[in-house]
């Protein structure tokens, strides 16, 4: 698997975590990519910076015949709790404010993702850092709109001092290269309902077979039709098998979610049941 690594030189996480990648592994300068910037080469994985912001990156798929793309970025919240997250990318309804095209998700690589939070949470543990930062997935968000290569962001949270915190950084660089170099193995799976910040999804995926692609939290559950759930379906690899709902988390949705999910002859089952 041929992976590429992008960050920005404006995202001080970004920054962060390209220097600890540098610092840990034995990259080389290999070339330079079309923005003037280094590309280095470590085995199978390609390091690069943009100058801009990774939400307007998708110009970098056609830099590279990858199988996969990795955001490494800063994370931002409201409560500024301290967090390492992993999230696929896309949008659900027409806002492109934060990048992406309207009702477009890019491919989410649901078992990567899952060998990925596995990986970030042993990393953590390892530094003894699980109580103080929350390690979790996040619901699908924001762009950029790639067009076919699989995807995900990896993100520090939430202040100045955590993205520029050197044991942060290094926590999030050992788990890239794990992630590369990991055999894929568990059940794809999409996941609708429930808040942005899944926890219950989060200790799913972790302590069992379960591996998401798309998820559509709480928030986005009023844009959930027919076609957004086949774009949900179609824009995860391995095409899922199950689509899994946090029952409670449906809320006043819950009957328009389960009869679409019935009249389009998909499985379902409730997030409890894999545990």
């Amino acid at each position: 698997m041929q992976v590429l690594i992008v960050t920005s030189t404006t995202d001080p996480a970004s920054v962060n975590i390209y220097t600890q990648l540098l610092n840990l592994y034995d990259f080389s300068i290999h070339d330079s990519n079309n923005d003037g910037l280094d590309i280095h080469k470590y085995n199978n994985i390609y390091l690069t910076s943009i100058p801009g912001s990774l939400l307007t990156a998708s110009y970098v798929e056609q830099w590279f015949d990858s199988d996969l793309i990795i955001f490494p970025s800063r994370h931002t919240s409201s409560s500024k709790k301290p967090s390492l997250t992993i999230h696929p990318i896309g949008n659900f309804n027409t806002n492109i404010d934060l990048g992406g095209k309207p009702n477009k998700l890019s491919v989410a690589p649901s078992l990567i993702i899952k060998n990925a939070l596995i990986s970030l949470w042993n990393e953590a543990k390892k530094f003894n850092i699980n109580n103080e930062y929350d390690i979790i997935l996040e619901a699908t968000h924001h762009g950029d709109y790639l067009n076919q290569t699989p995807c995900f962001f990896i993100e520090i949270g939430s202040t100045l001092e955590d993205w520029t915190k050197v044991i942060l950084g290094q926590i999030v660089a050992h788990t890239i290269i794990n992630t590369s170099d990991q055999s894929l193995t568990g059940t794809s799976s999409i996941a609708i309902g429930g808040p942005h910040y899944p926890n219950q999804l989060t200790k799913a995926i972790i302590k069992t077979d379960l591996a998401i692609g798309h998820i559509a939290s709480k928030h986005s559950l009023k844009y959930i039709d027919e076609k957004m759930i086949l774009e949900m379906i179609n824009r995860t690899t391995p095409k899922p098998n199950i689509i899994t709902v946090d029952w409670k988390g449906l809320g006043t949705y819950k009957s328009t979610i389960i009869s679409t999910l019935d009249k389009l002859g998909l499985e379902w089952c409730k997030i409890k049941s894999f545990f």
